[in-house]
């Protein structure tokens, strides 16, 4: 945690979570901050999530295996079919 109580998303975390999809056949593009700090080769800054960009097809798919490692929804007003946010404890 940082000290403002905000969850961590470390580079371990980051990559575990590419290659679990990679592994699953999921082709997955990413976004955001951890996507930048990729481009860059170094990691810059904190980052509280991981942003991805996956084919329509591997959302179904993709959901099941993050509520597999205890992901679930959480609360977005920006949330939709396609846009949404989910984290684990």
């Amino acid at each position: 945690m940082t000290t403002n109580n905000e969850p961590v998303m470390t580079a371990q975390g980051a990559l575990e979570l590419i290659m679990l999809f990679e592994q699953n056949q999921i082709e997955v593009t990413l976004d955001g901050g951890w996507g930048v700090d990729a481009l860059l080769g170094e990691q810059t800054r904190v980052h509280t999530d991981v942003d991805i960009v996956i084919p329509y097809k591997d959302l179904a798919g993709l959901r099941r295996l993050l509520e597999a490692r205890g992901y679930r929804d959480v609360p977005d007003p920006d949330a939709g079919n396609c846009n949404y946010l989910m984290g684990d404890d």
